[in-house]
């Protein structure tokens, strides 16, 4: 476990710029229920604690997240973001309200290809964990 851990960290620190590695590749557009399954899994939260926090009701984020043709309206979309504490930008990419580009915050564009990857759900939170530890002490260093 520590040395996949340790590997996990190596291979954040490059995404990361850390270490002169070239930039993360642009991730493809998830549906917005994907992406709000990923972040959802990634905070703790469960369907219904989600609900509860957006003004909605548990079914309806199941259904969201298992439906890629389901959108929210502008309203919900809002208070998903926000319940999620979420960067907007990827939602508002898979609603098309936005063209899809890369992010120039490095600390966002790595949590959001940690959360929007295949990874297991508890290796996503171990690298979430790492990488903010990793861009606080970048933090503390040029400050």
């Amino acid at each position: 476990m520590a040395v996949a851990l340790e590997r996990d960290a190596a291979l954040l620190r490059s995404a990361a710029g850390q270490t002169g590695v070239a930039p993360l590749p642009t991730m493809p557009v998830l549906s917005f229920g994907e992406l709000v399954r990923r972040y959802r899994i990634a905070k703790g939260l469960t369907q219904d604690q989600l609900a509860e926090l957006a003004g909605t009701d548990g079914p309806y984020i199941s259904g969201l997240e298992r439906d890629p043709d389901l959108e929210p309206g502008h309203d919900l979309a809002r208070r998903l973001i926000r319940a999620l504490k979420a960067p907007p930008e990827p939602f508002l990419v898979a609603l098309e309200y936005l063209p899809e580009k890369p992010s120039t915050d490095k600390l966002a564009a790595v949590e959001e290809a940690i959360i929007t990857s295949d990874l297991p759900d508890d290796r996503k939170q171990t690298a979430l964990m790492i990488v903010q530890l990793l861009f606080a002490q970048g933090d503390r260093r040029a400050g």
